[in-house]
């Protein structure tokens, strides 16, 4: 029996208990349920697990992910599942999913995978296991494949509209395919997802038929269309500038936001329309850009354009490429966007030199609503010299214009492919 000057924690109702535990973390929940054995009943209540995150970084990982999966994979309503892309990961990521078979809550499920390394037999499990998920789950809200083009098709498409079509809302379809693949989602696919706000697609099937069935009067209006290219080729049709305007004219206030992958110089254009409603443009380890590709975003995107990043590869052993040489007469296209945007407030370049009075100019016209601004240090070259080198007067001056203090970066981890898409998948968890 308790003394007088002790506490019988286990004699706590089952609601109080509960009740501590919503203040804690999934770690400190699991060490305060060994308290003692009422504890240890209440640590599983579904209250307390609306929300599930893992990495099957390590075995340890894949232990704890198979461990709360299987206690709370039957009532948890926000499951999102990483892993990395090897055939035996694959195999422990259909592990912890089965967890979820029987759940009839759940609203959210996010795989992020990139390139997945499938044999027959796991990949049949995989497209069973979300058919079995869906056809219990239908109040699913949120749905992404994770970039894995095997589960990217029409088919598997077919078979999430019979079961979830009016409660889907997100959809994420795009994917990470091996060279020479070809996409193979239809646009009569997307007809039965007529409440869609958030909608990612390859840009190989994106088409005019596509956006007319995503313009349909019957349809809720989109609020987010994310495109991957994925290094196009001659087969892809361009997308109409009539349709975009559709689009526009249909859901005025979409964001588009556009993630072009080793994309030859000559084909950025041709992706690029005048009622494009951009909101991110991100331009990845495509060599050279086109000055008139900047040229075009200022232009045409200078009342919706956010957020631009232009990457390439750092540390290469060959010659870093200038952003845009200086032409006689002729502004900088960079220094231009900053003027033309209204609403730019996110401007990264990694991996091209550019020139330090360029910089100062982006930072004066942008000024403090330029929120983020990235350049390694070693990629600024002085104007008067031609050297590499930033004085401390063009990192005073670029801080004063943005109100804050500001300093290059003097390194930066180099982003795979996977993790600049996954970056896109925040708006689908959040």
């Amino acid at each position: 029996m308790a003394g007088p000057n002790t506490t019988d924690w286990s004699r706590l109702p089952s609601v109080v208990i509960v009740e501590i535990f919503s203040f804690l973390s999934h770690k400190d929940r699991i060490h305060a349920s060994s308290i003692c054995s009422r504890w240890r009943q209440c640590i599983f209540h579904p209250s307390l697990w609306k929300k599930l995150e893992f990495n099957l970084e390590n075995d340890y990982e894949y232990g704890r992910a198979n461990f709360l999966s299987s206690r709370c994979g039957n009532f948890v309503g926000d499951f999102t599942l990483e892993w990395p892309d090897y055939l035996l990961e694959n195999k422990k990521a259909l592990a912890v999913l089965q967890n979820l078979r029987r759940n009839r809550r759940l609203q959210k499920l996010c795989l992020l995978a990139c390139n997945s390394d499938f044999d027959d037999e796991t990949l049949g499990g995989f497209i069973d296991i979300i058919e079995e998920i869906l056809l219990n789950s239908k109040k699913l809200s949120c749905l992404s494949l994770g970039y894995i083009p095997e589960l990217c098709d029409s088919e598997v498409l077919d078979r999430i509209g019979d079961n979830c079509s009016t409660s889907l809302h997100t959809l994420h379809l795009a994917s990470l395919l091996p060279d020479e693949a070809m996409h193979n989602i239809q646009p009569y696919s997307l007809r039965v997802f007529k409440n869609l706000q958030i909608l990612s697609l390859n840009y190989d099937d994106l088409s005019n038929d596509m956006l007319s069935v995503l313009t349909q009067p019957d349809r809720t209006k989109l609020q987010h269309l994310l495109i991957l290219a994925d290094g196009l080729g001659s087969h892809k049709s361009a997308v109409s500038n009539v349709m975009w305007q559709g689009l526009v004219t249909h859901s005025p206030n979409v964001k588009v936001t556009l993630t072009l992958l080793s994309i030859p110089l000559t084909e950025i254009l041709d992706i690029l329309r005048p009622s494009l409603p951009l909101h991110t443009v991100r331009i990845l380890y495509s060599g050279s850009i086109p000055r008139s590709a900047i040229d075009f975003l200022g232009t045409y995107n200078n009342k919706t354009l956010e957020a631009v990043y232009l990457h390439e590869q750092v540390e290469s052993d060959e010659m870093p490429y200038l952003l845009f040489p200086d032409v006689e007469g002729v502004e900088d296209p960079l220094v231009m966007l900053a003027w033309r945007c209204d609403q730019l407030s996110c401007l990264s370049i990694i991996g091209y030199e550019i020139m330090d009075d360029n910089l100062i100019a982006i930072a004066r016209l942008r000024g403090p609503k330029l929120k983020k601004l990235e350049v390694l240090a070693d990629y600024i070259v002085d104007q008067s010299t031609g050297e590499n080198v930033v004085a401390e007067e063009v990192v005073m001056q670029i801080s004063q214009s943005l109100g804050k203090s500001w300093l290059p970066l003097e390194s930066v981890e180099e982003p795979t492919f996977p993790a600049i898409l996954k970056s896109d998948l925040q708006i689908f968890t959040e």
